[in-house]
């Protein structure tokens, strides 16, 4: 007969003799199974276990403990990662549209032409020539490979017309102020116009040697006062005929009663005061060579002798600046 008694059994863990503590009241929510073995898959439909270390989600109508990091909703906008490039505030970029890589920078515009600029630069220094020239390449280029700076050319090319046109001008006004400022040039030029305009061929050839190339008086000397086309003597119209009356007809240079000149010196030895002049322009004196031809009649020896400085030169320049 044995001795156990019969009973509840006993719990190895609990004190001895102890009652048994009551089983735990059911919670609001189904207990979790428990974890499955070392290597093996959970049962199918149990929630997956998070992964060591990942963020634990609350139960479902649960608020989230202070401090846990949130997961975005479905839906919301997701945050760039660090270092990614912003999108610039308030700007949306386009459906579809290709993002820019980061680093690359933006496309720029056109570049200004460097002719072109230059053409106006020119212009402002007042080169005349040069930003006309640039002007009208900087035109071609700017149209050809579609850069800035048309108007930038076209500015250095009415800059560069209007500064032509008024160096012409003041080189006009410079050549008109020379012939214009010289009493005895115009003097002794008017008394030739008026002595060939009446019928002196010999004043008529000194006229046209004596005048400035290109001007009016040079053409009514060479025409022999309006008689010929030019490019004669005028002597040779009235040869043999001279302007003396003396014996002495073909040259015109008698000391008697010369009536083309009326004061009846036309060489040497006929007048005391232009003999005078006729030896200090024979010894190198300009100013006198210049006075003996104002001083002498027209077509006379004394006016030929100092036209030439004492035979120095060609005639129709001043001998004051030739001999000093």
């Amino acid at each position: 007969m044995s001795n156990e008694t019969s009973g509840p059994p006993q719990d190895p863990f609990g004190s001895p003799g102890g009652p048994t503590p009551p089983p735990a009241a059911p919670g609001p929510y189904p207990a979790a199974a428990p974890p499955p073995a070392y290597g093996q898959q959970p049962p199918y439909g149990s929630p997956p276990q998070p992964t060591y270390g990942a963020p634990q989600q609350p139960p479902y109508g649960q608020p989230p403990v202070y401090g846990t990091p949130q997961q975005p909703g479905y839906g919301a906008p997701q945050q760039p990662a660090y270092g990614a490039p912003q999108q610039p505030y308030g700007q949306q970029p386009a459906y579809g549209a290709p993002q820019q890589p980061y680093g690359q920078p933006g496309a720029y515009g056109p570049s200004t032409d460097g002719i072109s600029i230059a053409a106006l630069v020119t212009g402002l220094l007042g080169m005349a020539i040069v930003p006309l020239i640039l002007g009208f390449i900087g035109l071609g280029r700017t149209k050809k490979n579609g850069t800035k700076g048309r108007g930038f050319a076209i500015v250095g090319i009415v800059l560069g017309a209007l500064e032509i046109v008024g160096w012409i001008a003041v080189i006009a006004l410079i050549v008109a102020a020379a012939n214009s400022v010289d009493p005895v040039y115009n003097q002794k030029v008017s008394e030739l116009h008026s002595a060939c305009a009446s019928g002196d061929m010999a004043s008529c050839d000194t006229l046209f040697t004596y005048a400035k190339p290109g001007t009016d008086e040079e053409h009514f000397g060479d025409t022999c006062g309006g008689l010929t086309e030019g490019g004669g003597y005028c002597t040779d119209l009235n040869s043999g005929t001279g302007t003396g009356t003396g014996t002495d007809s073909g040259t015109g240079t008698d000391s008697g009663t010369d009536s083309g000149t009326g004061t009846g010196a036309g060489s040497y030895g006929d007048d005391p005061t232009l003999d005078a002049l006729y030896d200090a322009c024979k010894a190198g004196d300009g100013q006198s060579c210049d006075d003996l031809f104002m001083d002498s009649p027209v077509g006379s020896e004394y006016e030929s002798f100092g036209d030439t400085c004492g035979g120095r030169t060609t005639g129709g320049t001043y001998c004051e600046q030739e001999l000093g």
